[in-house]
């Protein structure tokens, strides 16, 4: 809990109006961190624990951002954020941040206080970080909605730790922000343009730099793509990097290509290596972490595996994609000495 952060911080992303349709092999943004032992840090009528240990850093991101998508899950939100003297104490906002919404900190309050301002100024939650008479190893945090309305166990925080232990495969936020409607599918361009049909999709993308319109009877188009993007440009008044820089927000490895000698007995050594991850098999292997995840797929067109990573920072990215490319070549090392 004792992120360096800012003040205050404003989430503006490209405002879409449309339904858009989504192909990923990859997250868009990271959804909160699974926390263990989740009933032992939620109470009655708010959230305690350990510093460092139960309530350490990632939980109370996981808490935060959860907390703020609750109450504004289709739009960014405004939170106010007030402490106790606690050294834990003064940095609890990032959660939020990293989902959007902006924040702003009264600084050293009392619980009163934040209730009050809270109310009064009409942000859409706020948040007191208190553990009031408990030990000074201990934290916590007093979650309130709209007109001081505390959240406790009997309304609002089952929801949040329900969400946080299940979080979903992939967050689909910043474009619900910018206000679409993503799905997920297959890649490959027959279950794209099957998908679009059936889901009355204005627009899809793949990976792979493929984007379909519907106005074009859902066929893809990279010349179209192109004047969309220097009319965004232009309109924007900002460089493309500086506008990419508003929405994106993870590191990727981009898409690797390796043959192996039987994908199908690679796939199965990932998804025991990787058990512990959040795994799903919508188009080859998913494994979802709390800061990272990554999707390997065989080729329909080639004997290859195609390898997408990514991760929240870029050396975590590397350290990563490491580990998983020595895994891969440790699994095809076991192959060999299996006999057909």
């Amino acid at each position: 809990m004792a992120d360096e952060l800012s003040e205050t911080t404003a989430y503006n992303p490209v405002n879409l109006n449309a339904r858009v349709l989504v192909i990923a092999r990859k997250r868009i943004v990271q959804p909160p961190s699974s926390i263990t032992n989740a009933e032992r840090i939620f109470g009655a009528y708010d959230i305690r624990g350990v510093v460092s240990q139960s309530l350490d850093s990632r939980n109370v991101r996981a808490i935060a951002g959860t907390f703020g998508n609750y109450l504004c899950p289709e739009e960014p939100g405004r939170f106010l954020i007030g402490h106790d003297t606690r050294l834990s104490s003064p940095a609890v906002s990032v959660g939020l941040r990293e989902e959007g919404h902006q924040v702003v900190k009264i600084g050293l309050a009392t619980t009163p206080m934040v209730y009050w301002y809270g109310a009064d100024r009409e942000f859409d939650g706020s948040v007191m970080v208190t553990a009031r008479h408990l030990q000074p190893e201990y934290n916590g945090l007093k979650l309130c909605e709209r007109d001081a309305k505390p959240l406790s166990g009997v309304h609002g925080l089952p929801e949040i730790a329900a969400a946080i232990a299940n979080p979903p495969g992939v967050s689909k936020r910043p474009i619900s922000q910018a206000g679409g409607n993503p799905i997920r599918t297959c890649v490959g361009h027959a279950f794209i343009k099957l998908a679009m049909r059936k889901q009355q999709a204005l627009f899809a993308v793949e990976l792979s730099g493929y984007y379909y319109y519907s106005d074009l009877h859902f066929t893809d188009n990279g010349l179209r793509t192109l004047i969309e993007l220097i009319n965004l440009v232009s309109a924007g008044g900002a460089p493309l990097s500086e506008m990419l820089a508003r929405v994106q927000i993870y590191h990727t490895s981009g898409e690797i290509n390796q043959q192996v000698p039987d994908r199908d007995r690679v796939l199965d050594g990932l998804k025991v290596a990787y058990h512990d991850g959040q795994i799903d098999h919508l188009d080859g292997l998913s494994v979802d972490y709390p800061d990272w995840w990554f999707n390997v797929c065989s080729s329909l067109t080639e004997p290859l595996l195609r390898i997408n990573l990514g991760a929240s920072r870029q050396d975590r990215l590397e350290k990563e994609r490491k580990t998983l490319f020595s895994r891969i070549d440790h699994i095809i090392d076991e192959i060999g000495k299996v006999p057909d």
